[in-house]
């Protein structure tokens, strides 16, 4: 009798110890997922790539280890795994493999050689892992160098789930939090790009797809700031696009055509892709292999004082060589004319801290002005800055500057009289509309590809219901 209590009393206390170990484990925060393509190869009708993975999670204080699996959709488990216990080498046998982050709470997180609750699972081979700090306890893991080999050729988009689940024992035989089911995919879409070395420096951004439909999607441009080469909340936003269509494969690519961008001009470029109804994003880095451009213009503004006067600000983050600048207007069909030469205030024309900076011109024009800063090297040297507007006595907000118009390579850019809130609608010769965008709230637009024709661009102001159309012609 007392040996039957005594077994009885053992079983009820390591089911409570499995129930307790069930309930402690909850669900992860896992957020954010990007991936970027690093390479892509077919060999014996597989598809060997290389990525890195990158997710925001909030960690428990007391982790010491990270884990995630990978399957292709076809092969992961059905019914998902509980996470009651870790994963045991049979439950992994179909998985492409597993990473393992030891640390994750430290300042320098490793990646482990081995999975610690089943050594013979197959680890898959990664050059690093980057961790920066996104929120409180929220932290953006990156895996750099991921590399997969995927059952189908790279021509066959192949969709991953992954399970990530975080331990507190340090033999990693425990799960504080799981999270199941988190799709990317590896090699679709293909994004790439290109930076041009122009004055103002440009980039162009080609997106194509490995599906047999067209998709809609939208993308945003950061600089790539420190922590350098990985994409976080540090980096600001060089350009967000509208939606834009990416073709079915086989019909083509998307490309945005160049885009001028003045901030951060010397920096590389991220690119994020985020297709409509997906869970995750794309990403890719353009290199920036141009010569460092003499300053870096974080922001010129152009802003009516009172019936004589306009106030014009701007901004550098950094100026080489720098003499100074030449401030240029033009009003109505005139020439760029000197207003005034501003010298630098860095010292020796070098700096490498924001200056900022402003003058009052006299301006009473009744028509819209438009100014732009003309750089001057100490040899002489020049570079324009984009160009701004400012509306006259008589104009209204919506007046707009088009340029080039007409356009030679389907690129034309936007610039309004003010950052007011506006409405665009653009539309072909037919009537068809070609792209809508609402709630405008800077004064510059681009409109990138437009095929050779004659288009109308009608601009709103909400709160006044006031339009005005303009004809734009793509040679």
């Amino acid at each position: 009798m007392k040996s039957f209590l005594l077994s009885t009393s053992i079983a009820c206390t390591l089911l409570i110890a499995a129930g307790l170990q069930q309930l402690q484990a909850q669900a992860c925060s896992v957020s954010n997922i990007t991936v970027k393509l690093n390479s892509a190869s077919t060999s014996g009708g597989t598809c060997q790539v290389n990525i890195d993975l990158s997710w925001d999670q909030t960690n428990n204080n007391g982790n010491k280890f990270t884990n995630v699996h990978l399957w292709t959709t076809g092969a992961y488990p059905n019914p998902a795994l509980t996470y009651s216990n870790p994963p045991t080498a049979g439950q992994l046998t179909n998985a492409l493999g597993t990473i393992v982050i030891n640390n994750p709470t430290s300042a320098n997180p490793g990646l482990n050689a081995n999975y610690p609750p089943a050594t013979s699972v197959t680890i898959l081979p990664a050059s690093g892992v980057q961790k920066v700090v996104v929120g409180s306890g929220a932290y953006r893991f990156t895996i750099k160098g991921i590399q997969i080999v995927l059952p189908n050729a790279c021509n066959v988009s192949t969709t991953i789930k992954a399970d990530i689940w975080s331990s507190n024992s340090a033999s990693d035989n425990g799960v504080q939090c799981f999270t199941t089911g988190n799709s990317f995919v590896a090699n679709d879409p293909v994004v790439n790009g290109t930076i041009l070395c122009n004055t103002p420096r440009q980039f162009v951004v080609n997106i194509s797809s490995l599906t047999n439909f067209s998709q809609q999607a939208t993308y945003t441009v950061y600089s790539d700031l420190f922590p350098f080469g990985t994409l976080d909340a540090s980096d600001p936003v060089v350009y967000t696009s509208g939606t834009i269509t990416i073709p079915a494969s086989g019909s083509g690519t998307y490309s945005s055509g160049p885009v001028s961008f003045t901030s951060n001009s010397n920096s590389n470029l991220w690119v994020r892709v985020q297709i409509t109804g997906n869970s995750f994003s794309t990403t890719a880095l353009l290199t920036n292999t141009c010569a460092p451009l003499p300053i870096t213009l974080l922001s010129f503004t152009a802003q009516r004082q009172n019936n004589s006067g306009v106030l014009l600000k701007w901004e550098t983050s950094s100026e080489q060589n720098n003499s100074g600048f030449d401030l240029q207007r033009k009003t109505g069909n005139g020439s760029f004319t000197s207003v005034a030469f501003i010298p630098s205030a860095a010292r020796n024309g070098n700096s490498n801290s924001n200056i900022s900076y402003q003058y009052l011109d006299q301006n009473n024009s009744s028509e819209t002005t438009q100014y732009r800063l003309a750089q001057t090297d100490f040899d002489g040297r020049q570079s324009f800055s984009p160009i701004v507007l400012v509306r006259g006595l008589a104009a209204s907000g919506l007046d707009v500057t088009l340029y080039p118009n007409p356009s030679p390579d389907g690129n034309v850019t936007v610039v309004f009289s003010n950052s007011d809130r506006k409405d665009i609608q653009l539309t072909d010769g037919n009537g068809r509309i070609i792209k809508m965008q609402a709630g405008i709230s800077t004064n510059r637009y681009m409109l990138n590809g437009l095929r050779t024709g004659l288009y109308f661009l009608k601009i709103t102001q909400p709160s006044t219901g006031e339009s005005k159309t303009e004809k734009i012609m793509v040679r």
